[in-house]
């Protein structure tokens, strides 16, 4: 908890998941399919790409990007790959 806060709206949230490749770093968030268009997670979405911009300027050697994933996208047997190009498009 309060691993990696990111303010939004005056109010600290924290993604559910950070991941790092070869060639990226992640911060990950999973949600119910039906709950990705309400304005909290829209509004946490967008300051989390808001910060990985932020750290991607400050940390040349990798660049961050956040995905937003609906949970029923995450399966066991499906690869990390496979499953954050099944990420949703913030708008």
């Amino acid at each position: 908890m309060d691993q990696l806060p990111i303010y939004y709206a005056g109010r600290p949230y924290n993604p559910d998941f950070v991941a790092e490749t070869e060639t990226r770093k992640y911060l990950l968030e999973t949600k119910e399919r039906k709950a990705i268009s309400e304005g909290d997670v829209l509004a946490k979405a967008k300051a989390a790409i808001k910060w990985c911009e932020a750290a991607s300027k400050a940390d040349k050697q990798k660049p961050w990007q956040y995905k937003l994933i609906p949970d029923d996208a995450v399966i066991r047997t499906n690869d990390f790959k496979f499953t954050i190009a099944q990420a949703v498009a913030v708008v």
